[in-house]
């Protein structure tokens, strides 16, 4: 709910920001990462994505990130994370930890494989930090997101991350809470109240939908993903999808609720005083002392 409440709207790129190339702040990197903890190869849909951004970008540094590399990041530069890492129960809590020690270390531009890229990316290097905002305006998305090294934010993140790290029971709750876009959206709303609030410089601005995925002026396209969804994905995307008549529904339901117990409660205290008045009374005799 915190989220819900913060004002994105003065973060978010404008169109015209994103027309020019300004003086490149983030290093020209791309990251993507595939681990591959359930023992299959990458899927073969993720290729022409991940192609497409190598190709529109061959003066780039290009970084492909396994299970291998990113356990050696973690020993090497974050060694008082690795038990943590090691004991997610979801693998997709791994990869979306290892993003932020990724662009904490290095910067660049991190882009999930289900990610093409439309256009060049050196508008988006000149600002220190950004990630896409959700379809519904709620919070932040971590399918792409980039930053300078040592961006006070994604230090944020990863001290964070343990933190966060609690089992929600559903696998759903648990991934977007511990490590997943609901994380990052709660640990962005922290870093905004921060007193003092963050300077400028140290700002994450927002990239908006349109100019994330869908348009021939967007910076990505999207491919299918969804290879972490579980059982309960479903339910809660469509809640996602329809937040305003789930709560709406959710409180109609709660007073529903609580009337239905007052009025129990209504009719059985009722019950209990007309039992009280129409109890009979008895005509006992006058009390004597017996000889």
């Amino acid at each position: 709910m915190k989220t819900m409440m913060e004002d994105t709207s003065p973060y978010v790129f404008t169109r015209e920001e994103l027309e020019h190339n300004g003086s490149l702040l983030i290093p020209p990197i791309i990251h993507q990462v595939f681990l591959g903890f359930d023992g299959k190869p990458m899927p073969e849909h993720w290729r022409e994505p991940q192609r497409s951004c190598i190709d529109l970008h061959p003066d780039w540094e290009y970084m492909f990130w396994t299970n291998q590399s990113a356990h050696q990041l973690l020993e090497r530069e974050y060694p008082w994370f690795t038990e943590t890492w090691e004991n997610y129960g979801h693998w997709v809590q791994r990869a979306d930890s290892i993003r932020y020690f990724i662009l904490e270390h290095y910067g660049g531009v991190y882009i999930d494989l289900d990610n093409g890229c439309r256009r060049r990316l050196e508008p988006l290097l000149s600002y220190p930090a950004w990630m896409p905002g959700t379809t519904n305006h709620l919070g932040l998305t971590n399918h792409i997101m980039a930053a300078v090294p040592h961006h006070p934010y994604f230090r944020r993140l990863i001290d964070s991350l343990d933190r966060y790290n609690y089992n929600w029971i559903l696998p759903y709750l648990t991934i977007m809470n511990s490590a997943g876009p609901h994380f990052v959206s709660m640990v962005w709303s922290e870093y905004l109240n921060l007193s003092p609030p963050p300077k400028r410089a140290d700002e994450v601005r927002i990239i908006a939908q349109e100019e994330y995925v869908d348009h021939a002026w967007s910076f990505f396209t999207k491919a299918t993903g969804g290879t972490w969804h579980h059982f309960d994905t479903a339910l809660f995307r469509w809640i996602g999808h329809h937040i305003l008549l789930f709560v709406t529904v959710s409180l109609f339901g709660l007073c529903a609720a609580v009337g239905a117990v007052w009025l129990a409660v209504w009719r059985m205290l009722a019950r209990r005083n007309r039992s009280a008045v129409e109890m009979p009374q008895l005509d006992l005799p006058p009390w004597s002392k017996s000889d």
